[in-house]
């Protein structure tokens, strides 16, 4: 329909009366119509029926459903004398359908309407419509039938989509850019129909398609010759769209403040004013302006525009903080309060909600208003999703025990019905056991003594209702009740039932965190669950479950996984391939099997419950798109797409990795490290200098008959090793107290073995990534001056999962065509001995291709080459470091950047030597899982040697010129360079008792060698 500037005491055209009925008045009007329609004898008259029926239920009740849908079959019924009419039943049919869950009924509804408008803007608008209703016609009052078919097109999309039926939606979307691109219809028209199509694109995780989409409507945005034209309002929608599903959270929240100036040019604005005004201020002048005129539409898309920009600020998690942003926030929620003040009800609820949430944020807030605040909204709520977040925020965020809280839980325990509404009952079980947790865990509060019988009652109930269908209806709240009826068992002799409980909150947890895609929310959750994980590494290590400590650790692993994959989603220097890999396991793994019933329609409101049927079959639909995203993820991800599945947790460990060893012989031993996850308290509320560190140690000592064998303990080193980073050189005075990682099974295995056949050892060191292992002491096991090195050929890796993925990576015997990016020929010189490695490594490897800058590495590494796989890939260049890892820099001879993300675009050789300074595996944070080593292993690299820190160039280029001449000979990597480092050693004994030298060479992967 054309858009009408109207305000709310502004007459229309034809003497209608202005702004929007009252429900009350609409039903009544309706209902006067329809008499007089079914009464009068006048020609013609009757074919108001179909209108007044359709009007006749607006904003029904629950229990006004089956009259609704009644009411809207007979307006199809009725309206068989005019194509226009019946469309128009058929649309709204649809959300009749729909309110009773009938959602295939409601797409046929809205295919029925776009087929009864064959013919587009050719089909006739009834005469009597236009005098009726000469308002909603443009001058020609050809837009009308145009406008109801893209609303047809548009719902049939969304519910198609709804139900999971892309292909559909797809074709749909394709049809109806077709129509749209006549030559009747406007370049406006066409913009809706590719936003419909953008829409599909997003549904099927298309990161192709949805930039091309955003190209074509940038590009029909450019005819037009006002920035704040329609069309650009649609373009900045659909990007805004597009970052939204990407989870760019700081890209959708520009693109907001964007369409704020925008609507403040289209309503007349000053263009000097609107580029120097404040977000607030401008819309404070925006909506003062829009009242003077009594515009409601101004009014109400002002207030969306305010409210969401708050909203964008609360999911960057800048909010909590940065006061003023903070106060920012509170004063847009003025603004669209002051906006909707008088006809918007749910969005004054969901003002009442975000303000309250912010509020909290400071810590003189008052628990009792928050939960009062929370509750309000949890009863007065229109949407059922905004009374479910309200409800939430009070149990998790208001006062532990509160009553106010009990009551509104048992009220809705008692009215919700767990059949229709198994979905929410099943929620409000859980947030139930919840709010008792919170009481047990505090020692009980001033409204509810201790009861932890009750709570575990209550867990245990609401476990076996949150995973129906094998699809968890809520990972967080299943989590948090499963972590109850654990701690429910402490000091009751039933450790091994309570391990069990943890390990089924532990994969809650690792499904969870696939889905973070914030560093404020994965710290919320990494926080919130530690004890989940600390507490079951306590008692694995108490009833000496090696398995459930495999379980527990690699969960914790994942903690990065779902920050990873949205940086790779929306990370433009990121092949397209994989993001769009990327966005399918993420987008995935969210879904959960509740169906909505919002047509668009404020009879819509209230939404809907699936019915147990729909949440079975969701489900089964949901496990099809997780393996199916998962699968494609492992192909094209690598180590990290196995990391992505959840499911996957019990089948992985270390046991297993070396029972399918396949080149290993003599001694292989995994060692597993896992730092305590919160703070170890004195007792007196203060902190301890030393942080607790689980050591799990699996080996398997001689040939392919002997046993596997296990131990699992842990130590307290000091905090301060944890704390420190790769760049601090104390760590090498440190080193004695490092060599404590090594627990004295393993130290005993060090010391059997020969130096000529030194022990194979995988090491996987969370939160341990920084320490320089060759370098370790021995002194604990007899072995006076010497090393770990000496006795082990050592392997790092982020995880057992990703180490698992590795084995499985096949190898490439060739050692050729290789590329070489070595920085010895710049002026500057400061890389004064790489040339010399270059000369070894050409010298010994033949055919060696060397490349000097960016683009031309790109090209040679692309994806999409026919030309043969490059077989491995050196560089002896300048490396940079940042705090997220992907930002990590070579730089290139010719002075271009190359980075990890941009990496993350190539096809990796199954070998990269990054022989530069700061290549690990790590980032700022101490969190594995990054930088340059994952982005070549997710593109196809089995084996990556890196940098730790800024390691030094002459003695890396004597060390690198042994490992090329034996690479050459057929000496697989990781053994190539210990054998270099070692043989280097003992031809310079001097510079032992410098580690710093030569320790910061670290093979990442090679789990087969």
């Amino acid at each position: 329909m054309p858009w009408v500037d109207e305000g709310l005491s502004k007459a229309r055209t034809g003497n209608f009366p202005s702004g929007r009925p009252s429900k009350k008045l609409t039903r009544e009007s309706a209902r006067q119509l329809l008499e007089l329609a079914e009464a009068s004898a006048l020609e013609g008259f009757n074919n108001r029926i179909p209108i007044a029926l359709i009007a006749l239920y607006r904003d029904p009740a629950k229990n006004e459903h089956g009259a609704f849908l009644a009411a809207r079959l007979r307006a199809v019924e009725e309206a068989q004398n005019s194509k226009f009419v019946v469309a128009l039943a058929y649309l709204s049919l649809g959300p009749a359908y729909s309110s009773l869950q009938r959602f295939d009924d409601a797409i046929n509804a809205y295919g029925s309407g776009i087929t009864a408008l064959e013919g587009g803007v050719d089909v006739a608008v009834p005469e009597w419509l236009r005098e009726d209703a000469p308002f909603v016609m443009d001058e020609r009052g050809k837009y009308t039938a145009l406008g109801l078919l893209w609303r047809l097109h548009s719902r049939r999309i969304a519910r198609l989509l709804d139900a999971n039926r892309v292909v559909e939606a797809e074709a749909s979307a394709s049809r109806f850019v077709s129509i749209a691109s006549g030559q009747e219809f406007t370049l406006l028209d066409l913009a809706h129909a590719i936003s419909n199509q953008c829409q599909v694109a997003r549904a099927r995780r298309d990161v192709t398609a949805m930039a091309a989409h955003e190209l074509e409507l940038l590009h029909l945005s450019s005819t037009e010759a006002h920035s704040w034209s329609p069309m650009h309002l649609v373009a900045s929608v659909v990007k805004s769209s597009n970052a939204s599903k990407l989870k760019d959270r700081g890209r959708v929240l520009q693109l907001r403040r964007d369409r704020i100036r925008l609507r403040a040019i289209r309503y007349g604005f000053d263009g000097a004013d609107v580029a120097l005004l404040a977000d607030v201020e401008l819309i404070k002048r925006m909506i003062n302006a829009a009242r003077t005129i009594q515009s409601q539409d101004r009014l109400r898309v002002l207030g969306n525009l305010a409210y969401d920009v708050a909203v964008g600020l609360w999911f960057t998690g800048v909010l909590e903080h940065d006061f003023n942003s903070r106060r920012v926030a509170i004063d847009l929620l003025d603004c669209a309060e002051d906006a909707w003040r008088g006809f918007a009800v749910n969005g004054t609820y969901a003002i009442r909600l975000t303000r309250a949430r912010i509020s909290s944020l400071d810590p003189q807030y008052s628990r009792e208003s928050l939960t009062l605040e929370c509750i309000a909204v949890s009863r007065g709520a229109l949407r059922s999703g905004l009374r479910r977040n309200g409800l939430v925020a009070a149990v998790r965020s208001g006062v532990v025990g509160s009553s106010v809280v009990r009551a509104r839980l048992d009220e809705l325990l008692g009215s919700v019905d767990p059949v229709r509404a198994a979905g929410e009952f099943a929620v409000v079980m859980g947030l139930s056991a919840e709010w008792w947790f919170r009481v047990n865990d505090a020692g009980g509060s001033s409204e509810q003594a201790l009861d932890w019988e009750s709570g575990e009652r209550a867990a245990l109930d609401a476990v076996t209702l949150l995973r129906p269908a094998g699809v968890s209806l809520d990972p967080e709240l299943e989590a948090t009740c499963w972590l109850g009826a654990a701690l429910s068992l402490a000091g009751r002799g039933r450790e091994i039932e309570q391990l069990e409980r943890l390990l089924w909150s532990v994969r809650c947890v690792a499904e969870l965190m696939v889905t973070v895609s914030t560093t404020a929310d994965r710290t919320r959750l990494s926080n919130g669950f530690a004890r989940v994980f600390d507490t079951g590494a306590a008692l694995s290590v108490e009833l000496g479950d090696h398995d459930a400590a495999d379980v527990i650790m690699e969960a914790a692993r994942r903690d990065r996984v779902g920050l990873i994959l949205a940086e790779l989603a929306r990370n433009p220097d990121v092949d397209t391939a994989i993001r769009s890999s990327a966005l399918a396991v993420s987008d995935s793994s969210a879904a959960i099997p509740t169906t909505t019933t919002t047509d668009g329609e404020d009879g819509d409101e209230d939404g809907g419950t699936p019915a147990a049927s729909s949440t079975e079959s969701r489900s089964a639909a949901i496990l099809i798109d997780r393996q199916g995203a998962v699968s494609d993820a492992e192909r094209v991800l690598g180590p990290l797409g196995a990391l992505c599945d959840a499911s996957a947790l019990m089948s992985i460990t270390a046991a297993s990795i070396l029972d399918r060893r396949s080149d290993l012989t003599g001694t292989t031993v995994v060692l597993q490290l896992f730092p305590q996850q919160t703070s170890q308290s004195s007792g007196e509320d203060r902190e301890v200098s030393t942080v607790r560190v689980y050591r799990r140690l699996t080996w398997i000592e001689g040939g392919d008959d002997s046993a596997v064998e296990e131990h699992l303990d842990h130590f307290d080193p000091p905090k301060t090793l944890l704390a420190t980073s790769a760049e601090d050189r104390r760590i090498f005075a440190w080193l004695p107290t490092f060599a404590q990682i090594l627990p004295q099974p393993l130290l005993d295995l060090l010391a059997r073995a020969d130096r000529s056949s030194p022990v194979r050892l995988m090491i996987v060191p969370t939160g341990l990534f920084h320490v320089p292992f060759d370098a370790l002491p021995l002194s604990g096991s007899g072995l006076r001056d010497e090393m770990l090195i000496d006795r082990a050929v050592v392997s790092v890796h982020g995880s057992l999962t990703s180490m698992l993925a590795l084995m499985r990576t096949d190898t490439v015997p060739s050692i050729v065509p290789s590329i070489a990016v070595y920085d010895g020929e710049r002026a500057d010189g400061e890389l004064k001995h790489v040339e010399a490695e270059f000369v070894s490594l050409n010298t010994h490897v033949p055919g060696v291709i060397r490349v000097r800058g960016a683009e031309e590495l790109r090209e040679r590494l692309r994806r999409d080459s026919d030309s043969e796989p490059i077989a491995m890939l050196a560089m002896g260049v300048h490396g940079s470091s940042d705090d997220h890892g992907w930002g990590q820099g070579k730089t290139m001879p010719d002075g271009s950047i190359v980075t990890a993300a941009q990496a993350l675009g190539w096809k990796a050789p199954r070998l990269c030597v990054l022989a530069s300074c700061h290549s690990p595996i790590t980032t700022a944070d101490g969190v594995e899982l990054s930088g340059f080593p994952l982005a070549l292993m997710l593109t196809g690299a089995a084996t990556v040697i890196g940098g730790l820190y800024d390691i030094d160039d002459k003695a890396t280029t004597v060390i690198m010129n042994r490992f090329w001449e034996l690479y050459a000979g057929g000496t697989a990597p990781l053994i190539a360079l210990h054998q270099a480092k070692v043989e280097w050693l003992h031809h310079n004994p001097d510079v032992r008792r410098t580690p710093r030298l030569w320790a910061g060479l670290v093979t990442y992967g090679a789990a087969t060698q």
